[in-house]
């Protein structure tokens, strides 16, 4: 019995120092309380740049490939459109791979028509669709906090090169999204017709 009163009359004093001071800063808790509390967003997630949009995959038949496979690759090169291969690397099977844009794909498609049995691309997308409005949205957010609280962040050095991180991804992320026309990788395998 005489052990608890004693270990009352220590403990009562920080108690009730422990109310008044919550007492005294009410926006303290709420800012503390601020501080934890999850944000509906995700702030740290990577989104894949959009090198590929597309991946094609198409077989072409042609009489002859002596003299068919020249007449393909003049196609893609007046076109614009690249080998990610050098040049007069091997290719694997009879494919022959192009990264270009999807109009110049589908020009380079009615072309080859014009020179052999064409099948219809399968056409895959590459990446998980990002969505740019929700990009858009984390970039004025991070922007606005950098404008409205330089002195804090200039106090905390690591996150502000975070903040900084992370708004040169988005803005990275935003300008391959407003391309109007993303990239294809297109696999054509030409075949001899029999």
């Amino acid at each position: 019995m005489r052990w608890t009163l004693l270990l009352l009359a220590f403990t009562a004093p920080a108690w009730a120092g422990a109310g008044k001071d919550s007492q005294r800063e009410p926006g303290r808790q709420a800012e503390d309380k601020a501080l934890v509390a999850r944000s509906p967003e995700t702030w740290l997630r990577v989104y894949s740049l959009p090198i590929y949009r597309e991946n094609w995959t198409l077989e072409m038949s042609v009489k002859s490939l002596r003299r068919g496979r020249p007449r393909v690759k003049e196609v893609f090169a007046r076109l614009g459109a690249s080998m990610p291969a050098p040049e007069g690397a091997p290719e694997a099977g009879g494919v022959l791979t192009y990264h270009c844009t999807r109009k110049t794909a589908l020009e380079a498609l009615a072309q080859l028509r014009a020179l052999g049995k064409v099948s219809q691309p399968a056409v895959r997308p590459i990446l998980e669709p990002v969505s740019l409005p929700e990009v858009q949205r984390k970039i004025k957010l991070l922007e606005a906090d950098q404008a409205g609280h330089p002195g804090q962040l200039s106090a905390m050095p690591a996150v502000s090169e975070l903040v900084g991180e992370v708004l040169d991804h988005l803005r990275t992320v935003e300008a391959a999204l407003l391309k109007p026309d993303g990239a294809v990788l297109l696999r054509l395998a030409l075949r001899e017709e029999r």
